[in-house]
């Protein structure tokens, strides 16, 4: 019998070992290692116990006090439970609405990044693999030709540094917008400043703290930065994701000294109370007035100013004093102004003079223009997610299940004693739970735990794709020894400018 030929299991320069296309099949001990212990699950940093802790202690007194006075006292508190079941069904109509309608938004942020992810890659595709080393069309020599030579090394090299820059501001419109998203405004910062080159020399935009003014004042350029300025144009002053204040203390500056670049991402760590949800405890309105009343009788002029400026963002259940919640819906995202789409306008100009020209096929070039208009697709989509909350009328009505866990003690002391407690406590650590998570996923651009990791899709999807793009060669790809420099009478005109190159 013929014996079988042996495959090589080497690759063809022989320096790799190639492995089996499927493992052999066998059994196999998995060791399981719980991830998560319970305690992890139920009192970690990304759980919703820390926003709903006030609200749960606060029912869980409620409860207590009316056990107490039933089983220590003559007066029984106990009601019939027929409204335990009624107000049951109700409120389990009203949590699934509001897990399933958190969740919608957050499915569509993630699907909205997707499509950002997505497009950015065949952007740069098509911009790197089809956009020619060419400055001018060719000429009637080079279209007698069966294959066409290279230009002169210094167009090769232009071309090529168009092309980058490009690449450059494609990524840079990623990093834009989760900047934007996060209400973090301008350009000064470490991950973004070297990739928007051509916006260097742009005119900042002042934002008034009132959202009467939001728009009007957008148009409003930065005045130059001097030792008598009051404003300080590197923090934003409308920022959705609380009062903490971004840090000024950086390593890495722009060309111009006035202007220190700010970290691309900030490592906060909120207080006990930083991360309560007010809207779930019974009259917090009321008791954030009084604080707010009495923290203005202390303060000083300049601090009330700044406190009151704060009419950008809508807050979501008063107009006045501080939320505990650390999330808010700004009215306009980025108060107005928008660096992702000055990004993609600059693209955008960048392909007119590429049809100008007359070297870019126009299959590639529609291409190209037809991704601009889905990257502004999810700009939008991602804007409507960040300043659309759910209406206030739904939210007053849906919140309003404090008022079953109200009653629940009185239908429970009866027939469980003292076990009410407990039972109040639980229930309460439901039903308000799911009233927080799904509150907390609806908006999902910003640092808390279970927010999308707009960085890791920055730094680690975009970021890497286009950094292994920029070392791909390819026919209309020069990397310095791919094409050898051949004298050519055509002179390259004066481009780049539109890349700011």
């Amino acid at each position: 019998m013929d014996q079988p030929i042996l495959r090589s299991h080497r690759s063809a320069t022989g320096h790799h070992n190639l492995l089996p296309a499927a493992e052999t099949r066998g059994t196999r001990i998995v060791s399981f290692v719980p991830l998560h212990t319970l305690f992890a699950w139920t009192f970690g940093s990304g759980t919703v116990f820390w926003r709903i802790w006030p609200a749960v202690l606060l029912h869980t007194l409620f409860a207590t006090a009316v056990v107490s006075i039933s089983m220590c006292t003559a007066l029984s508190l106990g009601i019939p439970n027929v409204m335990l079941t009624v107000l049951g069904v109700v409120i389990g109509f009203v949590i699934s609405y509001r897990a399933s309608s958190g969740y919608d938004r957050y499915w569509m942020g993630r699907t909205a990044w997707s499509d950002v992810v997505k497009n950015t890659r065949t952007l740069t595709r098509l911009v790197w693999f089809h956009v020619p080393l060419r400055l001018t069309p060719k000429t009637p020599e080079e279209l007698s030709q069966p294959i066409v030579p290279p230009r002169n090394k210094d167009e090769l090299q232009a071309a090529m540094k168009e092309k980058r820059a490009a690449l450059d501001l494609i990524e840079g419109f990623a990093v834009a917008l989760k900047h934007h998203l996060r209400g973090e405004s301008g350009i000064y910062y470490e991950d973004l400043y070297e990739l928007v080159r051509p916006l260097h020399g742009r005119a900042h935009r002042a934002h008034e703290h009132n959202g009467a003014s939001a728009l009007s004042s957008a148009a409003e350029p930065w005045r130059t930065r001097g030792a008598g300025s009051e404003r300080d144009p590197l923090i934003p002053p409308i920022n959705g994701y609380g009062s903490i204040p971004l840090s000024r203390t950086t390593s890495r500056s722009s060309q111009s000294s006035e202007h220190p670049l700010l970290p691309a991402s900030r490592d906060i760590i909120p207080s006990l109370f930083g991360r309560v949800s007010a809207d779930l405890i019974p009259f917090a309105s009321h008791v954030r007035e009084i604080f707010s009343f009495y923290r203005s009788l202390g303060a000083s002029d300049s601090q009330k100013a700044s406190a009151g400026g704060q009419g950008g963002v809508q807050r979501r259940w008063s107009v006045g004093g501080p939320t505990l919640g650390p999330k808010d819906r700004p009215r306009v995202a980025g108060g107005g102004d928008n660096i992702p789409i000055e990004v993609l306008r600059r693209l955008s100009n960048w392909f007119a003079q590429l049809e100008e020209r007359g070297t870019v096929p126009g299959t590639s070039l529609g291409s190209m223009i037809g991704l601009i208009a889905a990257l502004e697709d999810s700009v939008s989509t991602v804007e409507r997610i960040l300043t659309t909350p759910l209406p206030f009328v739904y939210s007053v009505h849906i919140n309003t299940v404090w008022l079953y866990l109200f009653f629940l003690p009185f239908q429970l002391v009866t027939q469980f004693g003292w076990h009410t407690i407990p039972g109040v406590a639980m229930a309460s650590f439901i039903y308000l739970g799911f009233m927080a998570a799904g509150e907390e996923i609806e908006q999902p651009f910003g640092y808390d735990e279970n927010d999308l990791d707009l960085d890791m899709f920055c730094r680690d999807v975009v970021h890497a794709d286009i950094a292994r793009l920029k070392e791909t060669p390819g026919d209309n790809v020069f990397l310095g020894s791919r094409h050898e420099a051949t004298p050519h009478s055509a002179q390259p005109p004066a481009s780049g400018d539109l890349l700011g190159i």
